[in-house]
């Protein structure tokens, strides 16, 4: 079809009040257009429609599971192929990077990078051990148990990092000058000096309070593999390089395993830690180890000095960590982006303060699956018009300048699937927009009726359709058959058109399937003439 200008525009909207007979009207408008709509369809036109009713069978389902699979395993196959190809010690060292990534960084580890990790590590421990001792006292723990957890801890966000060192330090020093301690101010006393042991042997696993513990590890692990992740991918970004999910979740799986055999609480990545690693100008994991060094010298020397430290203290450090757990410019962000996934981020923030952890995932989650539903079986269906000078169809609510052809109302269904979930809703929406288009080419037209001929179903978004689907689309051929209105579908997916040709729907509506809506409508005014 050829482009259209504005002026033919303008002439069709001047022609058609004065035209009563809808074919002519059809025939009129695809003049003004520059159309070749009084020849029948070209044999291009009829090819380009054969290729695509002659589509061969597409993969079954299983055909489709197994390459998804082998695709999956493909890349990791041909890995594994190279990697029996080369020498021994060799193997053994590409084996050992990729299951300790330290083996693949200290190789280009140079001495002038120490400094900077030197110093973030160290400003990392004056943070962690006041922190890992007020967590652990929150966690009713001896707070050895905390400094143990330190020294696992991989990732790390920002806080002052000197204030809770200084804090510990002051307040330690005036309870012990004021012999506070006596009077009523409770301290964390006895902290237990050095590594605990090795605790496995009081691991019981027919404990009547296993049901309660599976659940809540199952949570713990939830959050913790989300909130490693999350920080992860936001500094790798900043940072210029990828961060591998997967060998998070198994550093995190192996710290915590190896923890839990001296009594350790669970840990993951820290929001707050990971910004002041950042901040201090750490270069590598080296500040971690750092951090950990420093941690394990002070769990073996300093804990008799931490005797009077003030168990307020502690816990005004906890709460000073609060405030960085709430992100009021990205919950701002979130708002103006999706009101659903801000619904979600209320319901988790409520659910985790007036109840627990557990009932505020819950309720995100269960808002995501709405979401999800609401969606799925409420599609929204777009009417499309001609933008001009173009042979591109737009929504008509998006694009108010596109045009639509007189006589044909085309659709496009906004939904990936054409399901029971949906069908009979799609279906009656369709039928609606019939009458009411029709409806107001009555009342905005008193000297002619413009009866719709053709119904132009886009297809383009649909990757699947069920049994559901296509009997809610012969029902609608059907009833728009009974009141002398064409059914036409375009652009198909592969799974689609073979589903509707299996289903003798093809056959139902003569044929009518096109690649473009533009072929679809010069076939379709091509017929009437």
């Amino acid at each position: 079809m050829k482009e259209r200008d504005s002026e033919s525009f303008e002439s069709l909207s001047q022609v058609l009040p004065n035209t009563s007979n809808p074919v002519h009207m059809i025939q009129m408008a695809m003049a003004n257009s520059g159309s070749s709509a009084a020849a029948p369809a070209g044999q291009d036109q009829l090819d380009r429609s054969k290729w695509l009713l002659d589509c061969p069978e597409p993969p079954s389902p299983w055909h489709e599971l197994k390459s998804q699979v082998k695709g999956s395993f493909l890349s990791k196959a041909k890995k594994f192929e190279s990697l029996r190809k080369q020498p021994l010690p060799k193997r053994i060292l590409t084996i050992l990077q990729a299951v300790f990534p330290i083996f693949g960084w200290c190789r280009n580890y140079k001495l002038t990078m120490f400094k900077n990790d030197l110093m973030a590590g160290l400003t990392l421990a004056s943070l962690c051990i006041p922190q890992s001792i007020g967590y652990a006292t929150l966690a009713k723990l001896d707070p050895q148990y905390g400094l143990c957890q330190g020294k696992k801890n991989k990732k790390l966000f920002w806080l002052p990092a000197i204030a809770p060192l200084i804090s510990v330090v002051v307040s330690t020093l005036m309870v012990f000058l004021t012999k506070a301690d006596e009077h009523g101010v409770k301290t964390v006393r006895h902290i237990k000096g050095g590594l605990n042991p090795i605790s496995i042997h009081d691991l019981e696993f027919n404990t009547p309070h296993l049901g309660q513990i599976a659940k809540i590890a199952l949570i713990i692990a939830l959050v913790a593999l989300t909130e490693a992740i999350a920080v992860g991918r936001s500094f790798a970004g900043i940072k210029g390089y990828r961060l591998d999910g997967n060998k998070e979740m198994v550093a995190i799986g192996f710290m915590n395993v190896l923890g839990s055999f001296t009594s350790c609480y669970a840990a993951t990545g820290s929001f707050s830690r990971t910004a002041v690693n950042f901040a201090a100008g750490c270069e590598t994991a080296m500040s971690n180890i750092v951090m950990a060094v420093t941690v394990f010298v002070a769990l073996e020397c300093l804990t008799r000095l931490l005797y009077y430290t003030p168990i307020a203290i502690l816990a005004s450090i906890i709460l000073s960590a609060l405030p960085g757990l709430i992100d009021i410019k990205e919950a701002i962000h979130i708002w103006k982006i999706d009101k659903f996934d801000f619904l979600a981020l209320i319901g988790a923030f409520f659910g985790v303060l007036f109840v627990s952890v557990e009932i505020g995932l819950l309720v995100a989650v269960v808002i995501s699956f709405a979401k999800i539903i609401l969606i799925s079986i409420r599609p929204g269906i777009e009417t499309l018009g001609r933008m001009p000078g173009t042979d591109i169809f737009a929504d008509t609510e998006q694009y108010p300048m596109s045009v639509k052809t007189p006589g044909v109302l085309i659709f496009r269904v906004k939904s990936a699937l054409l399901c029971f979930a949906n069908a009979s809703f799609i279906q009656e929406r369709i039928r609606e927009w019939i009458n009411e288009e029709e409806e107001d080419d009555e009342n905005t037209k008193s000297n002619a009726k413009r009866k719709i001929l053709f119904v132009v179903l886009d297809m383009s978004n649909l990757i699947n359709v069920d049994t559901s689907g296509i009997t809610a689309l012969v029902e609608l051929h059907n009833n728009l058959s009974q009141n002398g209105v064409e059914l036409v579908i375009v652009n198909p997916k592969w799974q689609v058109i073979h589903k509707l040709n299996q289903a003798k729907f093809v056959n139902k509506i003569g044929g009518k399937v096109y690649l473009t809506i533009g072929e679809a409508l010069d076939a379709c005014f091509g017929l009437k003439v």
